[in-house]
Formats: C-alpha cells, structure tokens, sequence
C-alpha cells in the first residue's frame, strides 16, 4: 500500500474566519488514507488549532512577530526538513511569501498559494505586488476560489498556466431554513416575537467590509419597520458603533459579536434578508452560508461575490459605497415578501447544485494527486 500524500497547510491565524472556515472543512473530510495534512500557524494557539488537534491532526505554531522574524523562518525551515513534506499550501501574504522562499530552501517540492481573496488595487499596494512577482517562479500554482480573482492578476500581467480555480463548498444541512425553535432564537437575542422582517450581516469588522455604508443606507429607511443584527468583531467595531448611536438607528441595529459557526447558523434562521457590502471579497463565504440558509441577498459586486449572486435571480447587486442604492434595494425587500422567498429559494437551489463542499474536496484531492505524481515523475510535471 502506498503511503499517503504529505502536506502541510500553512495559515496565519488559528482563529475561524472565511478561509480557514473553507480549509477546515477540506481538510477534515479528505481521505486520510491518502493524504496526511499537517497545519501549520504563524501565530499563537487559537480555537480552530484545537479542534483540529481533537481530530488528531498535528498543529504546529510558529508565534511569529516581526522583531523575532529570523527565529521564526528557522523554525519553519527545520519543521520541513523534519517532515520532509511534498507539497505545501499557503493562505495569505506572508505565508505564501514564506511557503515560497523558506519551502524551497526545504527542499519542498510543490508550493501552492491560496488566493482567497480579490488583490487590492496595484498602484496602492505595489510593495505587495513586487515581493509577489519576485517569488512567482517558486509557486507551483495559485489556486484562486473565484474566476475574478485570476482575471484580475492576468490582467497585471500574470501567466495564466500559473492559476487554478476550486471554488468554495458548502454543506446546505447546516444551514437548513427553520431547522430551529425562532420563538426561543428571539427570545435569546431579544428581538420582537412579532414578525418584523430581520436583516442579518456577518462579516469581521474591517474596513473592507463596510458595515458603515450598510447602517447609512438604514439611516435612510426611517419609517420602516425592521431589526439588523450584525455578527462580528474586528478593529473597526467601536466606530461602527458609535456611528449606529450618531444615527440615531436606536435598538433597530444590535451588535451580536463574534459567535462560531454554528451559532451563526442559528441566526441566518432567524433572518429574513442577508446584506454584505464589502469594498472587495474573494469568495465570499457568508453570502454562500446565507444562500445555503434560503435567504436573499443584497451584495456589492466585487470579486467572486457575481459569481455567487446572480442579479435579479439568487440575490440583488450594488455598486460599492452606493448607500442610496442600497437602501433603495432593502427597502424592496422589506416590502416584498414574495420577492425575498424567490429568491432565497433560487440562491438554495443554486448553492446545493453548485457548490457542494463534496465537489470542492474532490477537486482539492485530484490537485495534491497530480503534484504528487508529478513529483514521483518529473516528466509529468504539471508546469
């Protein structure tokens, strides 16, 4: 018998967020007889790093910090060594840049870097984009969640043997409209029992995701009727609240904070509209969840999120920062009823037939099987 495939998933933090939401549930479901995944951390312990250590996975930190960056490249270059990995899997700027140069040093012989998010603008980020094309020889492939994100990259000149794409999955039970007791889930987050129509929007409170421009848009919807919970923490939270106070949008807006996953199921139960307004996104998860959950979306069209939404079908688009756009679109939705389980119901049906957590751990296992092969035989080298 074979032995399986090691690999090493490289993440900064061991905290649950969109991507390492996505790479958690890939990685618990891969065969384990034929692939044996490693995680690996550059920061310190963290509750997603627990529970894959009570799957048995093996889950190293590097606690890295920039005064101590010498230390933590050494540490990385002796774990590899150790384990003696074929192929590595990096997720965000600085660990792909280390995957790269310290996984080559290593004798790693694939790399791959997880592009789960749209790139920022070149001309506000060119250092970004210089140490990124320095290294691009040392990566096997990208491997993008959305086809915007490779056509963005292309577009500044980037070859196009270079990308793949695996998009997202998700597993629609988990997300099961009105699995649940809604009397007692409003009853817990004090909202009214009656049936006022409920706006949920679950996104870390970060600039990209511009909650801002989702409470300005409600400030001007004063004579409707309605509760918006926002789920999520982040370093903009306090602004964000205090902007809510200044609005005067009262007990209408609650901030629930950050829950895990299964409590947010809980709440998509509860909601009768989703909104994410991000400024950009890969593939954004929440809106697959919130899909998933049979809800309407009301979304900015970037990144991956049009290959997600489609207008007037599974949800309802508009341009970014576009706060009178916005309000224009939920104020649809808060008075049509029909409309918001149109296309709740056609985003569902989408996402189950679309999207499968299934297919997309199928497509991540026939990747690591190619570069595997490719390395047990050098004349079927993929690139």
């Amino acid at each position: 018998m074979s032995q399986p495939i090691r690999i090493l998933q490289l993440l900064s933090e061991a905290s649950f967020g969109g991507t390492e939401q996505v790479v958690y549930d890939v990685v618990v479901r891969m065969n384990s007889k034929s692939f044996a995944n490693d995680l690996c951390f550059l920061l310190g312990p963290g509750p997603l790093g627990d529970r894959y250590k009570t799957r048995g996975f093996q889950v190293n930190h590097l606690y890295w910090h920039i005064w101590k960056t010498p230390v933590t490249l050494f540490q990385f270059y002796k774990l590899l060594k150790r384990e003696h990995y074929q192929i590595v899997h990096a997720y965000g700027f600085k660990a792909n840049l280390m995957a790269r140069v310290i996984g080559k040093l290593a004798g790693v012989p694939q790399i791959i870097s997880g592009l789960h998010s749209q790139y920022p603008s070149v001309k506000k980020n060119r250092l970004f984009f210089w140490f990124d094309r320095l290294t691009l020889p040392l990566t096997t492939y990208y491997v993008a969640v959305s086809r915007a994100a490779v056509n963005y990259l292309k577009s500044q000149g980037y070859p196009s043997f270079k990308f793949r794409v695996i998009y997202n999955g998700i597993d629609p039970t988990a997300f099961t409209r009105f699995g649940g007791d809604r009397h007692s889930l409003k009853k817990r987050y004090k909202l009214p029992i009656n049936e006022v129509p409920i706006i949920v929007c679950v996104a870390a409170f970060q600039p990209r995701k511009d909650q801002k421009t989702l409470l300005a848009a409600l400030a001007h919807l004063p004579t409707q009727n309605y509760r918006c919970l926002l789920v999520g923490d982040g370093p903009q939270r306090q602004s964000v609240e205090r902007l809510a106070r200044e609005l005067n949008l009262g007990d209408r807006v609650k901030f629930l904070g950050a829950r895990d996953h299964d409590e947010i199921a809980q709440i998509l139960q509860l909601a009768d509209i989703f909104v994410l307004p991000s400024q950009w996104e890969g593939m954004p998860m929440a809106i697959m969840e919130a899909m998933a959950a049979g809800l309407p979306v009301i979304a900015t069209e970037v990144g991956g999120t049009g290959e997600l939404v489609t207008q007037g079908e599974t949800g309802l688009l508009v341009r970014t920062g576009d706060i009178a756009g916005l309000a224009r679109e939920i104020a649809r939705l808060l008075d049509d009823p029909e409309l918001r389980w149109r296309l709740g119901a056609w985003g569902r049906e989408r996402v189950i037939r679309e999207f499968s957590l299934e297919k997309t751990v199928h497509e991540y296992e026939a990747l690591y099987e190619e570069l595997a092969q490719a390395v047990a035989s050098p004349d079927r080298s993929p690139l």
